[in-house]
């Protein structure tokens, strides 16, 4: 696979990441589905760099790994929060919030997750090409 494709695929796993939130905001669902979007762009996080995620139980126990989970996770509950707002206010000035049911909005997201694990996969054949 080129390296551009790659990255096309990639671009495109993202926007389906951000888009199921954007949805959820769109179709007026509560602020409560927030926790939902925000544990799927962690894993998108866990998946894209899992080098940078804390290994073992006792990793978890430091202060530094402690301050940058919690650093990860705010800066992604900020964007769940973009994005969700961005589908009510686009849904604001349409003045209609269609009816899309939640499994939709949800699975938009969750999707990209196995894309993004197929993209992060080095095919070994491929390899073995090169």
């Amino acid at each position: 696979m080129t390296p551009n494709l790659r990255h096309q695929m990639f671009m495109f796993c993202a926007a389906l990441l951000y888009f199921g939130a954007m949805l959820a905001g769109l179709a007026g669902y509560s602020w409560h589905m927030v926790p939902t979007f925000v544990a799927l762009f962690l894993m998108w996080l866990a998946i894209l760099h899992p080098e940078q995620m804390p290994q073992t139980a006792a990793d978890w126990l430091r202060p530094r790994i402690i301050a940058r989970v919690t650093l990860r996770v705010a800066t992604q509950v900020a964007l769940v929060v973009f994005c969700f707002g961005l589908g009510r206010g686009v849904g604001g000035i349409l003045g209609t919030l269609p009816h899309l049911p939640l499994g939709l909005t949800v699975g938009v997201s969750f999707l990209a997750l196995p894309f993004l694990r197929l993209l992060r996969t080095e095919p070994t054949l491929e390899a073995q090409k090169a």
